[in-house]
Protein backbone atom coordinates (compact mmCIF):
# COMPACT_ATOMS: atom_id res chain seq x y z
CA UNK A 1 0.00 0.00 0.00
CA UNK A 2 1.39 3.06 -0.89
CA UNK A 3 1.52 5.47 1.82
CA UNK A 4 -0.12 9.07 2.11
CA UNK A 5 1.67 12.19 0.88
CA UNK A 6 2.90 14.48 3.47
CA UNK A 7 4.71 17.43 4.32
CA UNK A 8 6.35 18.51 7.58
CA UNK A 9 5.80 22.84 8.77
CA UNK A 10 8.03 23.71 12.04
CA UNK A 11 6.75 27.35 12.98
CA UNK A 12 9.19 29.50 15.20
CA UNK A 13 8.37 32.95 16.69
CA UNK A 14 10.12 34.00 13.00
CA UNK A 15 10.78 31.43 10.81
CA UNK A 16 8.48 28.62 9.06
CA UNK A 17 10.44 25.57 8.33
CA UNK A 18 8.78 23.55 5.39
CA UNK A 19 10.12 20.10 4.97
CA UNK A 20 9.90 17.29 2.28
CA UNK A 21 9.18 13.79 3.51
CA UNK A 22 10.23 10.26 2.29
CA UNK A 23 9.16 7.19 3.74
CA UNK A 24 11.36 4.29 4.07
CA UNK A 25 11.09 1.17 5.98
CA UNK A 26 12.32 2.96 8.82
CA UNK A 27 9.69 5.59 8.98
CA UNK A 28 9.66 9.56 7.85
CA UNK A 29 12.34 11.22 7.24
CA UNK A 30 13.17 14.90 5.75
CA UNK A 31 13.97 15.03 1.99
CA UNK A 32 15.45 17.83 -0.32
CA UNK A 33 13.29 20.32 -1.09
CA UNK A 34 13.60 22.47 2.37
CA UNK A 35 12.09 25.60 2.54
CA UNK A 36 11.94 28.22 5.05
CA UNK A 37 10.12 31.61 5.06
CA UNK A 38 9.72 34.14 6.86
CA UNK A 39 7.00 34.13 9.83
CA UNK A 40 5.27 36.96 7.53
CA UNK A 41 5.01 35.34 4.51
CA UNK A 42 1.46 35.32 2.64
CA UNK A 43 -0.83 32.58 2.59
CA UNK A 44 -0.79 31.72 -0.60
CA UNK A 45 3.39 31.55 -0.25
CA UNK A 46 3.01 28.84 2.75
CA UNK A 47 0.20 27.00 0.83
CA UNK A 48 2.91 27.51 -2.29
CA UNK A 49 5.76 25.88 -0.75
CA UNK A 50 3.39 23.36 1.06
CA UNK A 51 2.31 21.86 -2.03
CA UNK A 52 5.86 22.43 -3.47
CA UNK A 53 6.97 20.28 -0.99
CA UNK A 54 4.60 17.64 -1.21
CA UNK A 55 5.21 16.92 -4.59
CA UNK A 56 8.33 15.91 -3.75
CA UNK A 57 7.19 13.22 -0.86
CA UNK A 58 8.71 9.67 -1.49
CA UNK A 59 7.60 6.09 -1.16
CA UNK A 60 10.69 4.48 -0.91
CA UNK A 61 11.99 0.85 0.12
CA UNK A 62 15.18 0.32 2.09
CA UNK A 63 17.02 2.70 4.88
CA UNK A 64 17.04 6.45 4.56
CA UNK A 65 20.50 8.61 3.62
CA UNK A 66 21.75 8.28 7.30
CA UNK A 67 22.95 12.04 7.04
CA UNK A 68 19.15 13.02 6.64
CA UNK A 69 19.01 13.91 10.45
CA UNK A 70 21.76 16.27 10.31
CA UNK A 71 20.83 17.40 6.98
CA UNK A 72 17.58 18.99 8.84
CA UNK A 73 19.33 20.10 11.32
CA UNK A 74 21.78 22.08 9.51
CA UNK A 75 19.11 23.58 7.83
CA UNK A 76 16.98 25.08 11.21
CA UNK A 77 20.11 26.16 12.27
CA UNK A 78 19.79 23.79 15.59
CA UNK A 79 22.85 21.53 17.35
CA UNK A 80 20.37 19.02 18.40
CA UNK A 81 16.51 18.22 17.71
CA UNK A 82 14.90 18.76 21.57
CA UNK A 83 15.66 22.18 22.13
CA UNK A 84 14.92 23.37 18.40
CA UNK A 85 11.85 21.17 18.59
CA UNK A 86 10.53 23.15 22.32
CA UNK A 87 10.53 26.32 20.50
CA UNK A 88 8.57 25.20 17.19
CA UNK A 89 5.30 24.31 16.35
CA UNK A 90 4.64 21.09 13.85
CA UNK A 91 2.11 21.07 11.60
CA UNK A 92 1.57 17.72 9.67
CA UNK A 93 0.08 18.64 6.72
CA UNK A 94 -1.10 15.20 4.45
CA UNK A 95 -2.68 14.30 1.13
CA UNK A 96 -6.87 13.68 1.33
CA UNK A 97 -8.93 12.75 -0.74
CA UNK A 98 -11.29 14.46 -2.64
CA UNK A 99 -8.80 17.43 -3.66
CA UNK A 100 -8.32 18.41 0.14
CA UNK A 101 -5.24 18.33 2.53
CA UNK A 102 -5.59 17.74 6.54
CA UNK A 103 -3.00 19.20 9.02
CA UNK A 104 -2.68 18.32 12.27
CA UNK A 105 -0.67 20.71 14.80
CA UNK A 106 1.72 19.47 17.70
CA UNK A 107 3.63 21.12 20.51
CA UNK A 108 6.90 19.29 21.81
CA UNK A 109 6.66 17.85 24.93
CA UNK A 110 9.96 18.50 27.35
CA UNK A 111 12.09 15.26 25.21
CA UNK A 112 11.37 17.03 21.64
CA UNK A 113 7.88 14.79 21.31
CA UNK A 114 5.20 15.52 19.38
CA UNK A 115 1.76 14.82 20.25
CA UNK A 116 -0.54 15.55 17.70
CA UNK A 117 -4.21 16.30 18.51
CA UNK A 118 -7.23 16.49 16.04
CA UNK A 119 -6.54 17.32 11.99
CA UNK A 120 -8.54 19.84 10.31
CA UNK A 121 -9.29 19.78 6.33
CA UNK A 122 -9.00 22.32 3.83
CA UNK A 123 -9.20 22.87 0.18
CA UNK A 124 -5.84 21.86 -1.60
CA UNK A 125 -5.48 25.55 -2.54
CA UNK A 126 -2.36 27.52 -1.61
CA UNK A 127 -4.24 30.33 0.09
CA UNK A 128 -6.41 28.03 2.48
CA UNK A 129 -3.45 26.15 3.60
CA UNK A 130 -1.48 29.12 4.63
CA UNK A 131 -4.75 30.71 6.14
CA UNK A 132 -5.60 27.42 7.98
CA UNK A 133 -1.60 26.82 9.14
CA UNK A 134 -1.56 29.90 10.09
CA UNK A 135 -4.57 30.04 11.87
CA UNK A 136 -3.43 26.31 13.98
CA UNK A 137 -0.12 28.04 15.00
CA UNK A 138 -1.17 31.28 16.54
Amino acid sequence: MQAVPSVAVYVTADTIFVISQQITDYGRVSIEPMLKLDRTASHREIGDAVLTCMAAFEDVEGAPDPDHLQGLLDFVGAKSWTPFARRAVNVSVEDTPKNRVSLAVARASGRGAYAYGESQTCARDPEAIGELLMRLVA
